[in-house]
């Protein structure tokens, strides 16, 4: 994996559950994970090797979903034998708000599917 997570940037992550009573539209992304088409934004950590969050894979907005995904998941990814997920990375900023996607703020789709594309 490109641009592991730092144990202190995995520490500042809320636990799983902690972020619960926080609507979606207020919930902070601390990490972005992505491979070509494909994004996860973890927004709780359970300090081991779960997170929570949204994902997008090969840019299917229709089926993209709040879930659980896996750090040690995300790190055997390979493409051509190539560690290929990658974390975003630039100065090192507060979570950020997820950008606005249809459905993505609403609270149906917790554990559902949000459909549309961005706006």
């Amino acid at each position: 994996m490109w641009n592991e997570p730092s144990p202190e940037q995995l520490d500042a992550i809320p636990r799983l559950y902690e972020t619960e009573t926080i609507p979606l539209e207020n919930k902070l992304i601390h990490l972005h994970f992505f491979i070509g088409g494909c994004d996860w934004y973890a927004v709780e950590f359970d300090g081991e090797d779960t997170f929570f969050g949204y994902a997008i894979l090969n840019r299917d907005w229709q089926n993209a979903e709040w879930g659980y995904f896996s750090l040690s998941e995300l790190k055997a990814i390979t493409v051509a034998g190539s560690k290929s997920i990658a974390k975003r990375t630039g100065r090192q900023s507060p979570p950020v708000r997820f950008p606005k996607f249809r459905g993505f703020h609403d609270e149906s789709t917790r554990h559902g599917r949000p459909s549309g594309k961005p706006f």
